[in-house]
């Protein structure tokens, strides 16, 4: 059995990086990326996976969770993951499979930064999105003045970056570059709303993590004082972890209704894939569609102890029919 050492060691770098120089790590970062365009797929992968995790990658017999969606990314090319990649067009497979009512309202759809007219939308705060990446988020307060060339600059940006090339995720790689404005979700005491996470395989949901302060109040990813406990599908917290996260054992989950609701929910989104995580919201008793996601924290979010690695990749079935294999003449 593998060691996670190497695990406990990079997540500790990745936080210092946050705190003492998360801007300098960025830019590294870009560099680094646009270093690899020029390499195929297949080397990224094990170049990404080593770095992560400190322990080569297999692909000719992938056991772990991590490794296995490694293996899908190289070869699964389902066309509906990609729509439901899409921050914008998942709504429509959400409406289509008769979840309409779980979707916060949707303001617009921009091509450009340049193109949001804010005289013309809401006169609250504003969440605004790309439809083709993780990360550019921005909560804007449109009741006073917007400082529209911080904005402009921030999503000229977001636009510009193809996350496919961040770890060679596909289903991003041909979504069309847009900017979305939608509402923006808090509960009766003004927090945003925590994330409900559900881990489904082949259609059925195993596991839910549950997490606290990934948003920061802007709406742009956290990147310090993050929680995630993981629990089981009775809802009893679970004694593994997510390797980059602390626990919070003090949570209190909604009551075991809605969370049954939400479980029914992802069942359904879930079930063309053969690994899928459901994100959905709970606000004051609503439930609502977060995104859906096919290779969390870019395959590289792995769980201790190292049984539990192993536990969820037995969940994840290669030889499914649900698989669209790549054509080997690309």
């Amino acid at each position: 059995m593998k060691s996670y050492k190497k695990i406990k060691t990079k997540t500790r770098n990745r936080l210092m990086q946050t705190s003492v120089g998360h801007a300098a790590y960025q830019t590294a970062n870009h560099f680094r990326v646009g270093l690899s365009k020029k390499l195929p797929d297949h080397i990224v992968a094990h170049i990404r996976y080593r770095e992560r995790t400190g322990e080569p990658l297999n692909l000719k017999d992938p056991r772990g969770f991590n490794e296995k969606l490694w293996w899908l990314k190289l070869n699964n090319r389902d066309p509906l993951m990609t729509l439901c990649s899409d921050k914008s067009a998942v709504r429509e497979y959400v409406a289509r499979e008769g979840y309409q009512h779980i979707l916060s309202e949707q303001y617009g759809v921009y091509e450009s930064p340049n193109a949001v007219d804010f005289a013309k939308l809401p006169k609250k705060e504003l969440f605004f999105k790309t439809t083709h990446g993780s990360g550019g988020n921005l909560i804007v307060d449109n009741s006073a003045p917007v400082a529209r060339r911080k904005f402009r600059k921030f999503f000229k940006s977001a636009l510009k970056a193809n996350y496919f090339w961040q770890s060679r995720e596909w289903n991003y790689k041909d979504i069309p570059p847009r900017l979305v404005c939608e509402e923006v979700l808090r509960d009766s005491s003004g927090s945003l709303p925590n994330d409900f996470k559900f881990m489904c395989f082949d259609g059925e949901p195993r596991l839910l993590y549950y997490s606290e302060g990934l948003a920061r109040r802007d709406g742009r990813h956290e990147t310090q004082n993050r929680y995630t406990n993981i629990y089981d599908m009775d809802f009893d917290l679970q004694s593994f972890k997510r390797s980059d996260f602390a626990v919070n054992p003090d949570y209190v989950l909604p009551p075991k209704p809605i969370l049954e609701e939400m479980q029914a929910i992802a069942a359904r989104l879930s079930r063309p894939f053969v690994f899928c995580r459901v994100d959905l919201y709970e606000v004051d008793q609503r439930i609502y569609f977060g995104e859906i996601t096919f290779f969390p924290a870019g395959a590289s979010g792995t769980v201790e102890p190292e049984e539990w690695e192993l536990r969820m990749g037995d969940w994840i079935n290669l030889s499914s029919s649900k698989i669209k294999l790549k054509d080997r003449s690309d």
